[in-house]
C-alpha cells in the first residue's frame, strides 16, 4: 500500500515538474548566419513545437551592419511566456554589382570613363569604381573595351568589362548607333529610327491623335527627325560624308480610304499654318510634286512637311504655351494628259493638338536639339 502511495506521489511530481518546466526548449535554432541586407524572417531561422509561439520583443532588427546581432524572443504556449536570447551573425559574401553599358562616341569627343559606370552593394555602402583596364582611341574609330572594378569593405570584388565604339559618324549606321544611344538613355523605347536608300537617317516618333478629313479617309500625322548626308558637299565646313540635321519633318499619313487604287489621285500640300494663342506662322508648300511611276504610291498615301531650324524655335515657345493647332490646306492633284497640266482637288484640316501630342513633340524637339549639339545642322 505504501508502495503505491508513493509512486502515485512521484508520478503526481513529475507531471507537475513537466509543467512547469521551461517552455524555450521548445524553441530550436535552424540557422545564426543571414547575408547582410536581407530581411530577416523569423520561420527561416527558428522552428517550433506545436502549441509553441513566437515573436520578437523588438521588432526593430537592423540587419544592414555586418557582425552579430543579439536578438530577444518572447514565447508563449498560451499560458505563459518567456524570453531568451540568440545570436544572429550577419555576414557578406556578395560582390558588388557594377552597372555599365556598351557606349558609343565619336571621334574626337570628350570621354570621362567615370561617367559610364557606378556600383551598388547589398551591404547599402558606397562603392567607388575603379577603371582596371582601358585602350580606347578617341581619335580612330573602331570597338574598344574598359574593364571596371569595384571592391566592398568585405573584401568582395567584381569586375565588368563596357565596349565602346568610337564612330566617324560618316555613315548612316554610326548615326543611328548615337541615336540608338540616346533614346535608351532617355527611355524613349516607342520612338523608332531607321535609314532609307539615300542614306538620310529618320527618327521617328509615335503617331499622333487620327483626323477624321471625309467619310471613308483619315489622317494622321507624326514628326520625325530627318538626319541628311550630302554626298555631293565639297567645303571645307561641311566635308563628305559628314550627316546634319535637316529638320522635324511633319508626316502627314492618309488610311482607310475606300475608293480604289486605280481612282485615286496624288496628295499634295498648298500651305500649313502653325499657331497658338500668341503667335502662328505660315508656309507655302513650293509647287506639287510630280508623280512618276516610282513615286506614285508615295504620294497616295502622305506627303510631308519639314520644319526647318527659325520655325522649330518658333514652335518651341508654341508648344509651351500649351495650345497649337495646324492648319493643312491640301489637294488631290491628278495629271491630264491632254492639257499636260494637274487638276487639283483642294481640301483643307485642322489638326489641334492634345496634352499627349503636346508633350510628345517636347520629345521630339529635344531629341532633335541634342542630335543638332553633335552633329550640327543641315544646310
Amino acid at each position: 500500500m505504501k508502495k503505491c502511495v508513493l509512486m502515485a506521489m512521484f508520478m503526481a511530481c513529475a507531471i507537475g515538474l513537466t509543467a512547469c518546466g521551461s517552455i524555450s526548449d521548445k524553441v530550436t535554432q535552424k540557422s545564426d548566419t543571414i547575408e547582410v541586407g536581407e530581411s530577416f524572417d523569423l520561420n527561416s531561422f527558428f522552428e517550433v513545437d506545436e502549441g509553441i509561439f513566437i515573436s520578437l520583443k523588438d521588432t526593430s532588427i537592423d540587419m544592414s551592419a555586418i557582425g552579430s546581432h543579439s536578438i530577444d524572443l518572447i514565447i508563449s504556449d498560451g499560458k505563459k511566456e518567456e524570453e531568451k536570447t540568440f545570436t544572429i551573425n550577419v555576414v557578406d559574401t556578395q560582390a558588388p554589382v557594377i552597372n555599365t553599358r556598351d557606349i558609343a562616341i565619336y571621334i574626337g569627343s570628350e570621354f570621362n570613363t567615370e561617367e559610364f559606370a557606378t556600383a551598388s552593394d547589398n551591404s547599402g555602402e558606397n562603392i567607388s569604381v575603379t577603371v582596371r583596364s582601358n585602350d580606347v582611341d578617341i581619335s580612330t574609330s573602331g570597338r574598344y573595351s574598359i574593364t571596371y572594378a569595384a571592391t566592398d569593405s568585405s573584401g568582395n570584388s567584381s569586375e565588368k568589362v563596357a565596349i565602346v565604339e568610337v564612330m566617324s559618324l560618316d555613315s548612316p549606321e554610326d548615326v543611328m548607333d548615337i541615336v540608338d544611344q540616346y533614346l535608351t538613355e532617355e527611355g524613349l523605347s516607342d520612338f523608332k529610327y531607321n535609314k532609307n536608300q539615300f542614306d538620310a537617317v529618320f527618327v521617328t516618333s509615335p503617331r499622333m491623335s487620327k483626323v477624321v478629313i471625309d467619310e471613308g479617309r483619315n489622317v494622321t500625322m507624326y514628326p520625325e527627325i530627318y538626319i541628311n548626308n550630302d554626298i555631293f558637299a565639297m567645303s571645307s565646313d561641311y566635308p563628305i560624308g559628314k550627316f546634319g540635321v535637316v529638320g522635324v519633318c511633319l508626316r502627314f499619313e492618309f488610311s482607310d480610304r475606300t475608293d480604289p487604287q486605280s481612282d485615286r489621285h496624288g496628295l499634295g500640300a498648298d500651305k500649313i499654318t502653325i499657331s497658338s494663342d500668341s503667335n502662328s506662322f505660315t508656309n507655302i508648300f513650293s509647287g506639287i510634286p510630280e508623280i512618276g511611276e516610282f513615286e506614285k504610291a508615295e504620294y497616295l498615301s502622305r506627303f510631308t512637311y519639314t520644319l526647318k531650324y527659325d520655325e522649330l524655335k518658333q514652335l518651341e515657345a508654341m508648344l509651351n504655351e500649351g495650345s497649337v493647332v495646324l492648319t493643312v490646306d491640301a489637294c488631290d492633284t491628278e495629271y491630264d494628259i491632254k492639257t499636260l497640266d494637274y487638276i487639283k482637288h483642294p481640301y483643307s484640316f485642322v489638326y489641334e493638338l492634345n496634352e499627349s501630342d503636346i508633350e510628345l513633340f517636347k520629345k521630339t524637339m529635344a531629341t532633335y536639339n541634342y542630335l543638332v549639339d553633335f552633329l550640327g545642322r543641315y544646310n
